[in-house]
């Protein structure tokens, strides 16, 4: 009866979850979110990114359910996270509904450039860089060490075609000729995982390596050229000039690269203070590409007609963006019915895009700092469940930006060549969001609880600030996630 219930409650929250469009969500799952987003108590969300870590969730399922719109990017729609143990040193995980693999930045400059939203229109980015499953295997060797690898991909493509009408005139009247356009688009990315957990006495290093290699192009065709070539024209308009153009956009795999590297490591002070320390590297490039072919016909009513074909190379644009990520964490030791922690995490983003066209170069360099306070507390025999947990969290936001401009030979007033270099500081702002579509308002206010069964979990948060839709449909900003144990025996 209680696990019927307990399925029931998660299944009719999270429907009415996904009523709601979540603009300040923070976690992979309502638990962590509901503690503002800490990242330091151990959960199973840690198993997307780290598969060393799939040993300590060993068969269980975790749906989280959110609709959320990331700046960029498009909707999401929570994860579902699936563990499978294969005896006692062998561990499966799958991932459904990831985020994304890169950040914001790539996104966003790919439909700049490659123009990928004119297929789908203003919203359909997030079906063109849709949520592909991740797979991670884990390893335990002995006590002291395991490992994991994984791998991930994003993938897509659009095909489309389009009947048009060209009209002219001539000494008859008006005259058709219809003629066909086709839009072509695709995108795929491959990524690889692998990480390791080291205890090393009393401390636990925990390296990381991480890298995605992403690909895109689109292509353009007309063929109204090659149909006025195929037709006579008696046209009335001296020197009617008409362009049918191929255009396309592309990437390589050569071109373009997500690198991140890193580590943690943790351990205890006496048994009573969890410390955690982490720092990891991340550098992403891209080069994007566009070529023209445009052939023109000079339509005239003497009968003369010119054609043209001209290829051309433009607008190549290329990013390179680093991040520094700086991450402590502290969990002081209460017990098992008390948890509570503290984190910071700093992070530096120079963000160096580069135009061929063009002799200046400007680079961003933002500043992010984030505190966070989570807190749960475990009341046992709650009802008729075996316990809850009601939780709280805060997080606050402070941003800076740089902007450094930098142009090479400049001829001064003198007529003399130099160089030219200007920057620009913003003040600081908890309201203001750089390349990374996570980052919202300064402020976070959550709370929460988790229903325990003895087969299942129900967990559920919200933004207390953005409760601005009244009490019955509440708020703006809610998660709910359920977690089932196959695999306990009790």
């Amino acid at each position: 009866m209680i696990k019927r219930f307990i399925a029931a409650a998660g299944i009719v929250v999270c429907a009415l979850s996904f009523t709601a469009v979540a603009q300040n969500i923070e976690g992979v799952n309502a638990r962590l979110d509901g503690m503002g987003g800490i990242g330091t108590p151990a959960d199973i969300g840690w198993t997307i990114g780290k598969p060393s870590y799939l040993y300590r969730w060993a068969d269980r399922v975790q749906a989280s359910a959110i609709i959320k719109d990331i700046e960029g990017i498009g909707k999401a729609y929570g994860s579902i996270i699936a563990i499978k143990s294969f005896g006692e040193h062998t561990f499966l995980g799958i991932s459904f509904n990831n985020r994304k693999a890169l950040s914001g930045s790539f996104y966003k400059i790919a439909i700049e450039q490659a123009k990928f939203n004119e297929n789908f229109g203003s919203t359909g980015t997030g079906r063109f860089f849709p949520d592909i499953p991740h797979v991670n295997l884990g390893f335990k060797f002995g006590d002291n060490f395991t490992g994991g690898v994984g791998t991930y991909m994003e993938a897509s493509k659009h095909d489309s075609k389009h009947e048009n009408q060209f009209f002219y005139r001539h000494s008859g009247g008006t005259n058709t000729l219809a003629y066909d356009s086709s839009v072509y688009s695709k995108y795929f990315g491959l990524g690889l995982i692998a990480d390791a957990r080291i205890w090393a006495g009393p401390i636990k290093i925990n390296p990381e390596f991480r890298m995605f290699i992403p690909s895109l192009e689109r292509t353009e065709k007309s063929d109204l050229v090659s149909k006025l070539k195929a037709t006579n024209h008696d046209v009335s308009d001296d020197g009617m000039l008409v362009s049918g153009e191929d255009k396309s956009a592309h990437t390589s795999f050569g071109e373009n690269l997500f690198l991140r590297i890193g580590s943690k490591v943790s351990g205890t002070v006496q048994e009573k203070l969890f410390w955690i320390v982490g720092y990891w590297y991340k550098n992403e490039k891209f080069r994007f590409s566009r070529d023209m072919v445009i052939d023109s016909a000079t339509l005239s009513s003497s009968g003369a007609e010119q054609y043209s074909t001209k290829t051309s190379k433009y607008n190549t644009f290329a990013f390179n963006t680093t991040y520094n990520d700086l991450w402590i964490g502290l969990q002081p030791l209460f017990g098992d019915d008390m948890l509570m922690s503290v984190e910071y995490s700093g992070t530096m983003q120079t963000y160096a895009p580069s135009h061929e066209d063009y002799l200046q170069d400007s680079t961003r360099i933002y500043m992010t700092h984030k505190l966070r306070f989570g807190a749960e507390a475990t009341v046992q025999g709650f009802w008729c469940f075996e316990e809850f947990k009601p939780r709280f969290g805060l997080k606050y936001t402070l941003f800076g930006e740089l902007m450094r401009y930098k142009q090479n030979e400049f001829i001064n007033d003198n007529g003399d060549t130099t160089n030219f270099n200007e920057d620009i500081r913003f003040p600081w702002s908890t309201n203001f969001k750089p390349g990374d579509p996570e980052n919202g308002k300064g402020l976070k206010v959550s709370t929460g609880f988790g229903l325990n069964g003895r087969r299942g979990v129900f967990d559920i948060s919200c933004d207390i600030l953005t409760w601005t839709n009244g009490t019955i449909t509440g708020p703006s900003a809610a998660m709910a996630s359920w977690t089932l144990d196959f695999g306990r025996k009790d």
